[in-house]
């Protein structure tokens, strides 16, 4: 994916990016967890979450590429949570429907993190017109598990 340099970004800007990219990273190997162990009506909803998801990491780690940054690879403690979360109910059972008020939780709480790196980059920019972008997609996805 070729992608305009932002030339206004400022190393909080790539260091933001970065961590919203791996947060993202992060909730994508949740959803890989919790999709070995949904049933039959939470499947789709992970696995739709979870394509969203990584597109959504695609374009960012191209974006990030062209600021001079990359996602962690150590991973955030929100990826923990969303795995934990999956391993535990888990061994309880299979995941189904009751697992929305976490997802839900979960997802605002990536809206919270795309806050912070709307805050952290120049509007107008490219990844600021991305980061938006990705924020009300996600926002939209959260409305319909709220359905």
């Amino acid at each position: 994916m070729a992608v305009t340099s932002d030339l206004k970004h400022t190393a909080e800007a790539s260091d933001a990016v970065a961590r919203i990219a791996t947060d993202v990273a992060d909730v994508c190997d949740g959803y890989v967890v919790m999709a070995g162990r949904a049933d039959e009506d939470l499947k789709p909803i992970v696995q739709r979450l979870y394509t969203m998801h990584a597109t959504h990491l695609g374009a960012l780690k191209a974006h990030l590429a062209s600021m001079g940054g990359e996602p962690a690879e150590a991973g955030s403690p929100m990826g923990k949570i969303y795995q934990a979360m999956a391993a535990v109910r888990g061994w309880i059972g299979k995941l189904d429907l009751s697992a929305l008020p976490q997802i839900i939780d979960g997802e605002q709480a990536l809206v919270d993190s795309y806050d912070a790196s709307i805050a952290a980059t120049t509007e107008g920019t490219p990844i600021h017109v991305l980061l938006n972008s990705q924020q009300t997609a996600l926002r939209a996805q959260i409305a319909v598990l709220k359905l």
